[in-house]
């Protein structure tokens, strides 16, 4: 390239950059008018405390105003338009610290006179709700910590002083700034499940089950698709996580990939459960009510749901065996059949099952099955 075709292109380059930069000066002077001209209308006071959504003139003034607070607040601003925000401040127009706000120290210092009264200062962290003297110290740790692990790739990063502080916390060892793993606690409820309900025979919660807030069963679902691999939307498991979960599956106690008789057990357990609640009369499970471990009324519902629709979210659609066993009850009227509603009202039943022999179906309602007890040995 010839050299004054090089000249002329950092020419057209610096062009452009000064035409940019009168731009985003002309932006910001009409969003700076415009919040001064929306403090004095509609009979404003002045002050310039524009609300997040307050617009004047088409301009967004109240988002705008909130990112100029945290610019100026991090010392970002260009000196000229940081003079300009002062002069509102030092005139009582806008305030820059919400009122009310508290500063970095002195949010410590709650923390700290939290931590004393509360467990002799042994241990700093704060649950995410907690408050203390009107300061909302358990968010604010939250959000401590995230900048604290983020380092300088952090939306606001801590000051060298202010790090240094929470490291001090860390290294007496009264704050963690690691999250917890909740793996280990986790696995430890998949455990308790399978002594207290299965005898320790198997450790396969069913995916509904929960323990107290812990949706237990969701949670080992997901670690068998994180055992499996082959997807993206979980991150693999660690390889601790990996042998406890491998040590449970060598001993035939936990399956990862889905058995092929879930749907038969399932079913055998709904007859079971209408012989001996009702002797045969009807298998309405309550919607929500456990069984031998298993929230059979939560089954039966999609089971009935799944009969009415050929297709129902993630679930496989029925197969004719299983569609003709749900039909046999209901046209002995001892299954109550999944109602269409609303726009499905007309639509009914997308698919009945088809005819065949029914008698292990009729075999299975007039025998005695085996009982199993809570704690799954058959008796």
């Amino acid at each position: 390239m010839p050299p004054g075709d090089a000249r002329d292109g950092a020419s057209a380059l610096d062009v452009a950059a000064r035409a940019a930069s009168r731009a985003e000066d002309d932006a910001w002077d009409a969003h700076h008018d415009a919040l001064l001209a929306w403090s004095v209308a509609d009979g404003r006071d002045g002050a310039c405390n524009a609300p997040w959504r307050a617009t004047h003139a088409g301009l967004n003034i109240g988002a705008w105003l909130q990112n100029q607070r945290a610019k100026l607040r991090a010392k970002k601003m260009p000196r000229e338009r940081a003079t300009r925000l002062d002069a509102l401040t030092a005139a009582g127009r806008l305030w820059i610290d919400a009122p009310g706000r508290k500063g970095w120290n002195e949010q410590l210092e709650k923390l700290a006179a939290w931590a004393e009264k509360t467990n002799g200062g042994v241990d700093y962290n704060a649950p995410v709700g907690t408050t203390h003297e009107g300061a909302k110290i358990g968010a604010w740790l939250a959000t401590q910590r995230t900048r604290r692990r983020d380092g300088e790739n952090a939306r606001r990063p801590l000051k060298p002083e202010q790090a240094a502080a929470l490291d001090a916390l860390v290294l007496r060892g009264v704050l963690r700034c690691e999250k917890a793993d909740p793996w280990p606690r986790k696995w430890a409820l998949v455990l308790k499940w399978g002594e207290e309900r299965a005898n320790g025979e198997h450790f396969n919660v069913p995916y509904d089950y929960k323990d107290g807030d812990e949706r237990v069963g969701v949670w080992l679902n997901t670690q068998r698709q994180r055992f499996r691999g082959g997807t993206t939307k979980n991150l693999p498991l660690t390889p601790w996580q990996t042998e406890q979960m491998q040590a449970m599956i060598d001993a035939g106690k936990l399956w990862v990939h889905a058995p092929d008789d879930v749907w038969e057990k399932k079913f055998a357990l709904l007859l079971r459960w209408g012989k001996e609640k009702t002797r045969g009369v009807n298998y309405n499970v309550p919607q929500g009510e456990e069984y031998e471990g298993v929230n059979l009324g939560s089954w039966l519902s999609t089971q009935r749901a799944r009969l009415l629709h050929e297709t129902l979210g993630k679930n496989r659609p029925l197969s004719d065996d299983e569609r003709r066993k749900l039909q046999k009850l209901i046209d002995d009227g001892k299954l109550r059949p999944s109602t269409p509603r609303g726009k499905n009202a007309a639509k009914g039943q997308g698919k009945r099952a088809p005819r065949g022999n029914l008698d292990d179906v009729d075999a299975a309602l007039n025998v005695d099955l085996p009982h199993t007890s809570k704690r799954g040995r058959k008796t």
